[in-house]
Protein backbone atom coordinates (compact mmCIF):
# COMPACT_ATOMS: atom_id res chain seq x y z
CA UNK A 1 0.00 0.00 0.00
CA UNK A 2 1.18 3.73 -0.82
CA UNK A 3 0.13 6.81 0.73
CA UNK A 4 1.04 9.89 0.18
CA UNK A 5 2.34 11.97 3.25
CA UNK A 6 -0.82 14.72 3.11
CA UNK A 7 -3.51 14.13 5.20
CA UNK A 8 -4.98 15.36 8.57
CA UNK A 9 -4.34 13.59 11.47
CA UNK A 10 -6.99 13.22 14.40
CA UNK A 11 -7.04 11.81 17.92
CA UNK A 12 -3.66 10.43 17.97
CA UNK A 13 -1.94 10.22 21.08
CA UNK A 14 0.45 6.72 20.73
CA UNK A 15 1.81 5.09 17.40
CA UNK A 16 -0.50 2.76 16.46
CA UNK A 17 0.34 -0.51 14.50
CA UNK A 18 -2.60 -2.94 12.99
CA UNK A 19 -4.00 -5.25 10.09
CA UNK A 20 -5.58 -2.90 7.22
CA UNK A 21 -9.02 -3.75 6.28
CA UNK A 22 -10.88 -2.46 3.23
CA UNK A 23 -14.24 -3.35 4.36
CA UNK A 24 -16.41 -2.72 7.34
CA UNK A 25 -16.38 -5.63 10.26
CA UNK A 26 -18.48 -6.37 12.60
CA UNK A 27 -17.76 -4.76 16.41
CA UNK A 28 -16.40 -7.81 17.36
CA UNK A 29 -13.65 -8.34 14.94
CA UNK A 30 -12.65 -4.47 14.99
CA UNK A 31 -10.08 -4.67 17.54
CA UNK A 32 -6.49 -4.69 15.87
CA UNK A 33 -8.25 -3.47 12.76
CA UNK A 34 -7.48 -0.19 10.45
CA UNK A 35 -10.02 0.60 8.45
CA UNK A 36 -8.89 2.31 4.99
CA UNK A 37 -11.14 3.48 2.50
CA UNK A 38 -12.58 6.35 0.20
CA UNK A 39 -15.81 6.52 2.17
CA UNK A 40 -16.23 5.33 6.01
CA UNK A 41 -18.97 4.24 7.99
CA UNK A 42 -20.30 6.75 10.74
CA UNK A 43 -19.45 4.27 13.27
CA UNK A 44 -15.66 3.63 13.81
CA UNK A 45 -15.88 2.57 17.34
CA UNK A 46 -13.63 -0.43 18.32
CA UNK A 47 -11.20 0.52 15.30
CA UNK A 48 -7.73 0.89 15.92
CA UNK A 49 -7.74 3.05 12.64
CA UNK A 50 -8.46 4.79 9.71
CA UNK A 51 -7.17 6.05 7.35
CA UNK A 52 -9.14 8.07 4.90
CA UNK A 53 -8.98 10.11 1.45
CA UNK A 54 -12.54 11.25 2.22
CA UNK A 55 -13.50 14.41 4.93
CA UNK A 56 -14.40 13.97 8.03
CA UNK A 57 -15.19 16.93 8.79
CA UNK A 58 -15.61 18.34 12.34
CA UNK A 59 -16.81 14.68 13.32
CA UNK A 60 -16.01 13.46 17.17
CA UNK A 61 -14.45 10.11 17.27
CA UNK A 62 -13.26 7.80 19.26
CA UNK A 63 -10.95 6.44 16.70
CA UNK A 64 -7.87 7.84 15.80
CA UNK A 65 -7.74 8.96 12.45
CA UNK A 66 -6.24 10.25 9.20
CA UNK A 67 -8.45 11.86 6.42
CA UNK A 68 -7.85 14.23 3.58
CA UNK A 69 -5.09 12.38 2.30
CA UNK A 70 -4.47 12.47 -1.19
CA UNK A 71 -4.19 8.76 -2.40
CA UNK A 72 -4.35 5.17 -1.31
CA UNK A 73 -3.25 2.99 -3.93
CA UNK A 74 -3.76 -0.90 -2.58
CA UNK A 75 -1.12 -3.64 -3.25
CA UNK A 76 -2.34 -5.57 -5.60
CA UNK A 77 -4.32 -8.90 -5.05
CA UNK A 78 -1.08 -11.25 -5.68
CA UNK A 79 1.16 -9.29 -2.90
CA UNK A 80 -1.88 -9.64 0.22
CA UNK A 81 -4.64 -11.45 0.51
CA UNK A 82 -7.71 -9.27 1.49
CA UNK A 83 -9.14 -11.89 4.06
CA UNK A 84 -5.73 -11.70 5.82
CA UNK A 85 -5.10 -8.55 5.48
CA UNK A 86 -1.83 -6.39 5.88
CA UNK A 87 -0.34 -5.54 9.27
CA UNK A 88 1.46 -2.14 8.72
CA UNK A 89 2.07 0.58 11.00
CA UNK A 90 -0.35 3.79 11.50
CA UNK A 91 1.71 6.44 12.68
CA UNK A 92 0.32 9.25 14.20
CA UNK A 93 1.65 13.40 14.69
CA UNK A 94 4.66 13.16 17.07
CA UNK A 95 5.94 16.59 18.87
CA UNK A 96 9.14 18.23 17.53
CA UNK A 97 10.81 20.88 19.90
CA UNK A 98 12.03 23.73 17.92
CA UNK A 99 14.05 26.28 19.48
CA UNK A 100 14.20 30.02 19.47
CA UNK A 101 17.41 31.77 18.85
Amino acid sequence: MKLTTAGVAVGFDRQIVGIVTTSPLQPEQRHNRILVGGFLPEDLSGYRGALTTGDLGHRQLATPAVHRTREIVPMTSSSWSPHLGLFVPFIGPQTHTTQSS
